[in-house]
């Protein structure tokens, strides 16, 4: 057995963790017959140089130091195997643990050090008090030429089992260790919390965290009476002592993350590509896999997407981007094929990769000469703006490029595409760089699948020809040019299959919004008398959503609280929506997509003030949180009238006013109209069902013949 001719001193730290028994149990089963030492100290720091010296005195090869908090797995003899191969200089190996509170593989807990090389270190050790005593010795050695390396093998679960004591401390930790991550696992936590009471101590210890400043020092009863009044306040009592042992199968089930929300999951994976990033940071990007270059590529294009992954980027976009990443992620889930989101420049690098899913800037040829003449463009029409540096040299180049790409973009701008080489190309919205990517597959012998998203992507006047604007700057016949071009055309509901038809004499494949929506849902919800206030959510926008009718509405409605979540997609209309704002409105710009959905699980009655919507993603949000809708218009496929999902005012304010008013004094009412929309989205509109609908639609594209490409005399025109 590997884990027997292994020569290490086998080491457990301890600080009171309720695992200690468990992890020291889990070692003597993959290693029989060795002893394993528990070393116990405060501060962290004293019990560090304990564990080195000890592992100094065996005198072994190497020193395992295995924290009190981990499970460990079988895959531990893989690291301890790998050392073996080493390079003499190198000092500490580390393997990744599954943690609990991240919901992610992270480096933690896990610490195989050279025995050798112990002596040098142990100086090395921060007196006094430091966040990360060991991260700071380590990297002090590897100033001196002795490295760390890091090793991508899972051999542990990370705090998993602990107290609520230890769980409450380690919280507070994060708070202070790991702030940049904290927009992401904040809604986490606060999703989980309703079935799981780890997250609750978390939440409370995240919130202490931002209150104080300085930097914690670390000891055996560091934050106790801190979290036992936690646990006082959340009517918690500790956690017995734990006597089970788990098995490798078990553990391994804990990380499948079988019960967490949908919304949960996204969340989890955007924390794990950051730590993946952060870990790996020299793995290119642009590598892909044996097994990627054997699965077909499918990009999908969607300008604003990216926000969505980063989340270091402000968010920009709606619903469409929403449903877009929904379906991404649930297409990389599969499996079957390789994912490539085409994106717009957020400054980013042009190719990146989140979640196991590429993203590359459309264009990028186009866009990196762009980046330099563009903007000295828009201050001087006639010649680009002189900043006496090296750019200027490159504008030798890059406006020829530029002039050359304009004047034959039916040669230049399909070359993206064909060195992308995807099986199809899935467009989201119906726009003007949709009509381009459909214009460039052509060409490059690519089919296409065009994803409807608002109504209005099906204007009757989208015409051939048409050289009036939308209200969103396209001209008309570019509308028309997709929907006609396209060799599939995606639908979400009825309405729009019906409106395809008439219009333009085409089919469509009817595939309904995603949602991530369950049948336990419901116990998740918060009581009708802890919601606190009417929301709305949109662009501010005075065309389509209309967010001054949500305005007048609080305006006449002051014993009621408003929450208005609004994008800046116009300033002006922001800017006046501020101005007018009563006092019992409340106005937010730049929410995070994954932090609107703790804003709609208080929310009390959602509105929509819309002209026109596909459906909206808000409403099927709504229905997971049990929030009771009520729309000024919009009603996609009778949903809250004819199948009793909510209440349509057919246009007429008074009536949206009644019906927000008796929603929020009637709990009973509320609850009908949540219970049967939540029913609704369930039947028709659950994640899992729509992307498997998705998927069959791209693979029946993919397998099917190449579009009729233009005839040559087209050659110069793009949109042929």
């Amino acid at each position: 057995m590997i884990a027997q001719s292994i020569d290490a001193t086998l080491i457990v730290r301890e600080c009171g963790e309720r695992t200690a028994s468990a992890c020291v149990a889990l070692l003597q089963r993959l290693f029989p017959g060795r002893e394993v030492h528990r070393v116990s100290d405060r501060p962290f720091s004293a019990t560090l140089r304990r564990s080195l010296e000890k592992g100094l005195a065996e005198g072994r090869p190497w020193t395992l130091c295995i924290d009190a908090d981990v499970l460990v797995l079988p895959e531990l003899a893989d690291l301890l195997e790998a050392a073996n191969d080493a390079p003499a200089e190198v000092f500490e190996l580390q393997g990744l643990v599954f943690d609990k509170l991240m919901t992610a593989p992270r480096a933690a807990g896990n610490h195989l050090y050279r025995t050798s090389l112990i002596a040098r270190a142990l100086p090395l050790i921060p007196a006094g008090h430091s966040l990360r005593p060991e991260s700071d010795m380590v990297e002090a050695m590897a100033a001196q030429g002795f490295p760390n390396r890091q090793s991508a093998t899972l051999i542990g679960l990370h705090d998993f089992e602990q107290s609520f004591r230890d769980l409450h401390a380690k919280a507070f930790l994060h708070g202070h260790k790991h702030r940049f991550l904290l927009p992401l696992y904040r809604p986490l936590w606060q999703m989980l919390a309703p079935i799981d009471d780890d997250y609750r101590v978390a939440l409370a210890a995240l919130d202490d965290a931002q209150a104080e400043a300085g930097t914690p020092g670390i000891s055996r009863d560091f934050r106790a009476e801190a979290a036992a009044r936690a646990a006082a306040r959340l009517g918690l009592k500790e956690k017995p002592v734990l006597d089970a042992v788990p098995d490798a199968a078990t553990l391994r089930a804990w990380t499948g993350q079988a019960g967490f929300p949908g919304e949960a999951r996204a969340l989890s994976g955007q924390i794990a590509s950051a730590l993946r990033r952060g870990l790996f940071p020299e793995a290119p990007p642009a590598k892909v896999s044996p097994e990627d270059t054997a699965r077909p590529l499918v990009a999908l294009v969607c300008a604003n997407a990216y926000p969505l992954f980063d989340f270091c980027v402000p968010p920009v976009g709606g619903g469409m981007e929403t449903r877009a990443a929904l379906f991404g992620r649930g297409l990389a889930a599969l499996g079957r094929w390789q994912v490539c989101f085409v994106v717009s420049d957020f400054g980013q690098d042009f190719h990146t990769r989140h979640e196991d899913i590429d993203f590359r800037i459309y264009q990028p040829t186009y866009r990196r000469a762009g980046r330099n003449v563009f903007p000295r463009l828009r201050k001087r029409r006639w010649f680009p703006v002189l900043n006496l540096d090296r750019r200027d040299l490159d504008l030798v180049w890059q406006m020829p490029l530029i002039a050359a790409w304009l004047a034959l973009p039916a040669l230049f701008f399909p070359r993206f595409w064909r060195k992308l080489k995807p099986a199809a190309v899935c467009c989201f919205g119906n726009n003007a760089q949709t009509a381009e990517v459909i214009a460039d597959c052509r060409r490059a012998g690519i089919r296409t699948v065009l994803c409807i998203a608002s109504d209005k992507d099906l204007s009757p006047d989208y015409r051939p020809g048409n050289r009036e604007r939308n209200h969103y700057g396209m001209p008309k016949w570019k509308g028309h040019y997709s929907l006609a071009h396209a060799d599939c055309i995606v639908v979400q509901t009825e309405t729009q299959r019906e409106a395809l038809k008439r219009h333009f004499g085409r089919d469509a494949v009817l595939i309904r919004n995603p949602v991530h929506v369950s049948p336990d849902d419901p116990r998740r919800w918060l009581p009708r008398a802890q919601r606190e206030f009417v929301l709305w959510i949109g662009r501010a926008d005075d065309f389509n959503k209309r967010p001054m009718r949500f305005l007048e509405l609080a305006r006449d409605c002051p014993e009621l609280q408003f929450v208005m979540i609004a994008s800046r997609s116009d300033e002006a209309v922001f800017r006046a929506l501020e101005q007018a704002c009563p006092p019992n409105l409340r106005i937010l710009d730049h929410v995070p997509a994954h932090e609107i959905w703790d804003w709609q699980r208080r929310a009390r009655v959602l509105v929509n003030t819309s002209k026109f919507e596909g459906f909206p993603n808000t409403f099927l949000q709504s229905a997971a949180a049990g929030v009771p809708i009520v729309s000024l218009e919009v009603d996609p496929d009778g949903m809250l009238a004819r199948h009793g999902c909510g209440v349509c005012a057919a246009g007429d304010a008074p009536t949206m006013r009644e019906a927000v008013v008796k929603l929020c004094a009637d709990g009973a009412r509320a609850d009908a109209l949540a219970e049967a929309c939540h029913r609704y989205a369930l039947e028709r509109h659950e994640a899992g069902g729509r992307i498997a609908e998705l998927a069959a639609c791209i693979a029946e594209q993919a397998a099917g013949p190449g579009p009729d490409r233009p005839p040559l005399r087209a050659l110069l025109r793009r949109f042929a």
